[in-house]
């Protein structure tokens, strides 16, 4: 076996000319987004699982390459799919997050917009300890009418269930 096995495969002496704007999943969390960019992810996302009528929770193998194709071009990057699963997994935690906050006894939810209305000693409790709620700012997510429509299956919880069979009846006469 050969102890080079996490190493480099290029020979010596040639490197990768692509280095410097090639964008691995190791160094996304040092990425900084714009706001230009969460807004083309999070839209390519949503183009991405409406290939499929938004009957899946996650894209395709077609829907994924889109989204890299298109960002790459729109951005000058070269990334690859799992360069997204971080901030992906955000706008999911953040999605979630604002439901839970929704479903709270004590306030008034606006059906149109999601906006939570309530006191500010309601807010100050749900804030203190919490990062994301407290990013929120008492405003939805941004992007948050996407993130309906592209994470609506990941509002499904586990459940148990019960299955009944029909059971063969006959009749005696």
């Amino acid at each position: 076996m050969s102890g080079r096995r996490h190493g480099n495969t290029n020979p010596v002496g040639q490197r990768n000319s692509n280095v410097h704007n090639e964008t691995s999943s190791r160094n996304a969390s040092r990425f900084k987004w714009t706001y230009e960019q969460e807004k083309t992810l999070i839209e390519l996302y949503d183009q991405a699982i409406s290939m499929n009528d938004y009957t899946l929770k996650d894209p395709t193998v077609l829907g994924r390459e889109h989204m890299v194709d298109n960002f790459n071009r729109a951005f000058n990057l070269n990334i690859n799919y799992a360069f997204f699963k971080n901030k992906l997994d955000d706008f999911k935690k953040a999605y979630k997050k604002w439901k839970f906050l929704m479903t709270s006894t004590g306030i008034t939810v606006n059906p149109e917009t999601s906006m939570i209305y309530a006191s500010d000693e309601w807010w100050e409790a749900r804030e203190s300890g919490c990062k994301i709620t407290r990013s929120f700012k008492r405003q939805p997510p941004p992007f948050w009418d996407v993130m309906v429509r592209c994470f609506l299956y990941y509002d499904v919880y586990s459940r148990t269930s019960t299955v009944v069979t029909p059971t063969k009846t006959t009749n005696i006469d």
